[in-house]
């Protein structure tokens, strides 16, 4: 999957999971006030089985600051993963 692919995909998947119109600059945490505990628990649980990565080892929320983060952060992992790329 390219970059720009995934950006689209995301863009549309944390709107769907989030029950909000969002775009890449959109910020989820940190003065966006799109996200609480709630939403965050939910939303990594989708990204999780969606791309078949893991935030477990995540201490920081900092890859939630926006979308596009968001979508750099899992275009990282999904080419780390094993058996992806």
């Amino acid at each position: 999957m390219t970059r720009e692919a995934l950006y689209d995909e995301m863009v549309l998947f944390v709107s769907r999971i989030l029950q909000k119109q969002v775009g890449l600059d959109t910020r989820l945490i940190d003065g966006g006030g799109y996200v609480d505990s709630v939403n965050i628990a939910e939303l990594l649980m989708a990204l999780e089985e969606r791309y078949s990565v893991s935030f477990a080892e995540e201490l920081e929320l900092d890859f939630l600051e926006d979308v596009r983060t968001l979508a750099e952060n899992v275009y990282a992992k999904v080419g780390r993963e094993p058996g992806k790329g």
